[in-house]
């Protein structure tokens, strides 16, 4: 019952500088608007180095920001009027190494540290017996592997490898 409306635009900004043939520097901002939430500006910034012809070094910092879904505020017994936006920022740093002229390998790890995550919880109060709530602050880190070969000219294989420790925040959720 009722009726809901909830309108958002994010507008992005994104430049990369090349030093030399060895460094890229990128940096961007998106900027978010939501009817309900307000603005919000999320910076980046990365930084790679081309430490030899077939190996590079990256890292970067990046702020997130989610605002919850109409479903999440106000739809399904689950709903939650009252939850706040998901905040983090997250920072990486990776490596990229050709290990012959058809093979490359990318590890790279990260940690993110937020606050708000929404998760659905079980309802003591009810009669709903689920309800959507914020988390608090949250703290993951990972690791992910990747690995490409270019078999022919028109065909490459890929695969890869991630590892999240998100300790009991987001059991049950991809």
């Amino acid at each position: 019952k009722g009726e809901w409306t909830k309108n958002d635009f994010g507008a992005y900004f994104h430049d990369e500088l090349v030093f030399g043939k060895r460094w890229i520097l990128t940096a961007g901002m998106r900027l978010d608007r939501d009817s309900l939430f307000g603005g919000e500006a999320s910076p980046q910034a990365g930084l790679v180095w081309h430490a030899a012809e077939n190996t590079s070094v990256r890292l970067s910092a990046a702020k997130a920001f989610r605002t919850p879904h109409l479903s999440e505020l106000f739809l399904f017994p689950s709903s939650n009027p009252d939850l706040e936006p998901e905040r983090a920022w997250n920072y990486e740093l990776g490596f990229s190494q050709a290990i012959a002229r058809f093979l490359k390998v990318d590890v790279a790890v990260f940690k993110m540290k937020g606050t708000n995550l929404i998760e659905t919880v079980r309802n003591p109060a009810g009669p709903a017996p689920y309800i959507n709530r914020n988390t608090g602050s949250f703290d993951f880190a990972g690791i992910e592997l990747g690995f490409k070969a270019d078999v022919l000219p028109s065909l490459s294989l890929g695969a890869a490898y991630s590892r999240l420790d998100a300790g009991d925040l987001t059991k049950g959720r991809p």
